[in-house]
């Protein structure tokens, strides 16, 4: 019986291709050059590379840099390293803003259609702490897969926030987690 179980239990995939691969703790993540956070903000959205502003495509991955507090003028974030000291899978649903409609579709079955069988998108994301000495005004860097059906929805793997993230950021596995510890990690 033991045997039969111990055959259940898997590893979540690694590598840098797998979403289910969370970027490890004492992962660095590299500013080469400064960002600068728009007005009126505390975060700046990338996404295939560059830096977008305001907002992005939710249906494709992308990141955000996020800062502690809102300012009426622009920041700027130095260049610099942060250390990730804190990662969390995280969900963000899309909700129907639409009167919810009880009678129409019944379905047949359990939880099958029961008072209409829509169902919202929802966006997988990791969020990652920060953490750099004298630089506590940098919070986090969140990265999103896109928005999908609960079923298809995934958070982006490593490789998609590379993409996402450009040469803006770096991320810099540590090395005891880094497929390519042969110095190709960045």
């Amino acid at each position: 019986m033991a045997v039969g179980l111990a055959g259940c239990a898997t590893q979540a995939p690694r590598g840098t291709a797998s979403p289910w691969y969370p970027p490890p703790l004492g992962t660095r993540v590299i500013l080469p050059e400064a960002i600068t956070i728009p007005a009126r903000s505390a975060r700046v959205y990338l996404q295939d590379g560059w830096i977008t502003g305001r907002g992005v495509n939710h249906f494709a991955p992308h990141c955000q840099l996020e800062v502690n507090r809102v300012s009426d003028a622009p920041q700027t974030v130095p260049a610099g390293e942060f250390t990730v000291t804190d990662v969390q899978r995280r969900i963000s649903e899309v909700v129907d803003s639409r009167a919810v409609q009880v009678a129409g579709r019944i379905g047949i079955g359990i939880g099958i259609g029961l008072f209409g069988s829509d169902v919202g998108d929802i966006m997988q994301a990791w969020h990652m702490r920060l953490h750099a000495d004298g630089r506590a005004d940098v919070r986090a860097l969140i990265c999103g897969g896109a928005f999908d059906h609960p079923s298809q929805a995934q958070t982006p793997s490593i490789d998609q926030m590379r993409r996402a993230l450009g040469r803006h950021v770096i991320l810099e596995l540590p090395r005891q987690d880094n497929p390519q510890a042969d110095g190709a990690n960045r």
